[in-house]
């Protein structure tokens, strides 16, 4: 007798928040008789860990680990004076809201380390086990591309390569890679373009252009790190091409739902992002051509003026976490 079921809801139907919104939510309890509470406080936080396992042969292994708080807000939304209190039989819903802070890390899910936000709420009840119930919200972090001005500059990069075979010694293969701008948001589209002059006397079979997410891990109290690699989306350029051959490509690559960009806002977990492109030999014996291009990922777009937005139009779209849906960008309250 007593409680008879509790629930927690966030306001936002999608529980996606950007670091400096307002969470905000209620907690509805049902009682099928009158019943005591010292205190109903939400418990609002988040953290970051990191673990992973090294082997040193002979030596034997050792695990690494790596813990953060992010924040902790309580907010006591029944029995303030801390006295015992009664509710009477029936359904009663108490309100809660608080600003996350500026300079969160985005929520990340990743095989040697999470970042994870809760909302826990503790119902203190006198002379018997306090219950409680949880319940978990992503965030973005605040990443505004147009705070860094290079972002809006064109990206070329050439690279080259000589194949060899004993004393011989082929004319070089040039690819240069172009990008109008290095900042995008989710749901933005990359355009790409790929120039290859083949002045060797091998074929390329293809090329291969990737966007590649890549997450340093660390651990506390040493310099050890471990790194992991992640492929969000790839493009290939169909060949062969040939001997004193050139060949342009103008493809595009849509930026899917991934935390934003790292700007330092873990000490345990940093996210970054590289467009990979290969150009691929015939033969397997001779090594790829590659290019990697840093891009950012932000949460609020890079803004135009109508003569840049004509030469150069994307679309202005925001989204969250890994498998979140993609959102307008006022869902979050940011506007171009």
């Amino acid at each position: 007798m007593g409680i008879k079921n509790m629930q927690l809801t966030f306001d936002n139907p999608h529980n996606i928040y950007v670091a400096g919104q307002t969470l905000s939510g209620c907690i509805l309890i049902n009682l099928d008789s009158a019943k005591e509470f010292r205190k109903i406080t939400v418990i609002i936080g988040g953290e970051g860990h990191t673990k992973w396992r090294e082997n040193h042969g002979q030596s034997g292994s050792s695990t690494y680990t790596g813990r953060e708080k992010y924040f902790e807000h309580k907010i006591d939304v029944f029995g303030i004076s801390g006295d015992v209190e009664e509710l009477p039989s029936g359904s009663h819903i108490f309100q809660f809201a608080t600003t996350l802070p500026y300079g969160l890390p985005s929520s990340f899910e990743g095989k040697y380390g999470i970042i994870r936000y809760t909302a826990k709420v503790i119902f203190d009840c006198p002379w018997r086990f306090n219950r409680d119930i949880k319940g978990s919200f992503n965030v973005l972090s605040y990443v505004d591309l147009n705070s860094n001005p290079y972002l809006k500059e064109p990206v070329i990069i050439e690279s080259n390569k000589h194949f060899c075979c004993l004393w011989c010694k082929s004319g070089p293969v040039t690819m240069v890679v172009r990008l109008p701008i290095s900042g995008f948001v989710c749901g933005q589209i990359i355009p790409i373009i790929v120039e290859l002059d083949n002045a060797s006397n091998i074929n390329i079979q293809k090329i291969e252009c990737e966007l590649q997410k890549n997450i340093v891990y660390r651990a506390a109290r040493t310099k050890r790190k471990k790194k992991e690699s992640i492929s969000l989306s790839k493009l290939i350029f169909e060949g062969p091409i040939g001997q004193n051959y050139s060949r342009t490509w103008s493809e595009q690559i849509t930026v899917p739902a991934t935390p934003s960009s790292s700007q330092g806002e873990s000490k345990f977990i940093t996210v970054s992002y590289l467009l990979v492109i290969r150009a691929k030999p015939e033969q397997k014996t001779h090594l790829n051509l590659k290019t990697e291009l840093p891009i950012t990922i932000g949460t609020v777009p890079l803004r135009y003026s109508n003569k840049e937005s004509e030469s150069f139009p994307m679309p202005l779209l925001v989204t969250a976490a890994p498998s979140a849906p993609v959102l307008e960008m006022e869902t979050f309250g940011i506007h171009p």
